[in-house]
């Protein structure tokens, strides 16, 4: 959602800045879509990037927070969802451009960081924030994904054998009118930041993307 430093036109990265209304209000329209938490909708896992502004927009979408202009009724709210907070899923390290107008470039903003820097010697100054390429932020996230994949597995094979012929749970299944033979679904939810997610695509399905793209 939007932020009060995409107003000020500043490029954020991992630095961090609060929703605006605008970025709220696009949050409580994403939380009563019901693509997203319809009925009888249940994720088998729900993450967010540790960034306050990611945190906060998961929160009001999965209906872990609700505030006076929430319409939602208390049955509605979805208390019960564990959100998963992951560094991983954090927004592209942008270095030195963090916190200053995008239409600087990298060099003029670093200027501008190490002359703020004589001025104020703070150490927030004085420390140059972390620069990512394409490559640093995929290896993240692969490693995201591939912990995911693991605990899915792991999960799979664990329900299989609970439920291996002659064991209680197959027993109690097959007893219980309300039992189902339906496979597991493993929806995930995962909320991050637009950069990210346009690596996660191109290293993804590049070839497959439109050459406007």
């Amino acid at each position: 959602g939007e932020t009060e430093a995409n107003v000020q036109n500043l490029v954020l990265g991992q630095g961090d800045s609060p929703l605006t209304e605008r970025g709220l209000a696009v949050a409580r329209i994403a939380a009563a879509d019901n693509n997203i938490n319809g009925k009888g909708l249940k994720y088998w896992r729900t993450y967010c990037s540790d960034l306050y502004r990611a945190h906060r927009t998961a929160r009001i979408v999965l209906g872990l927070e609700m505030d006076r202009h929430d319409d939602r009724s208390e049955e509605d709210n979805l208390s019960e969802v564990d959100l998963i907070v992951d560094a991983r899923l954090r927004e592209l390290a942008k270095g030195a451009r963090e916190g200053f107008d995008k239409s600087l470039t990298y060099d003029e903003a670093t200027a501008a960081r190490l002359d703020r820097a004589q001025n104020d010697q703070s150490k927030s100054e004085m420390q140059m924030p972390i620069l990512e390429s394409i490559d640093d932020a995929w290896d993240r996230v692969q490693s995201w994904i591939d912990s995911l994949i693991e605990e899915a597995i792991a999960d799979y094979y664990s329900s299989q054998i609970l439920r291996e012929p002659g064991s209680a749970e197959e027993c109690n299944s097959k007893k219980s009118p309300n039992s189902s033979n339906t496979p597991k679904i493993y929806d995930v939810f995962a909320l991050s930041h637009s950069a990210l997610i346009r690596t996660m695509i191109h290293q993804m399905v590049e070839s497959q993307l439109p050459p406007d793209y």
